[in-house]
């Protein structure tokens, strides 16, 4: 299923704006603990 360019055009900037910082926030967090595990676990 493909999304057309008008719906995402449709979609407000702030809800992806949202999702961004969200997905941004997940990665940093599991790259900390990641970086703590290895640490911890040496």
């Amino acid at each position: 299923m493909t999304v057309p360019i008008a719906a995402l055009r449709l979609m407000a900037y702030d809800q992806v704006l949202a999702i961004l910082l969200c997905i941004l926030a997940c990665v940093v967090v599991v790259d900390a603990t990641r970086a703590w595990l290895r640490v911890r676990l040496r």
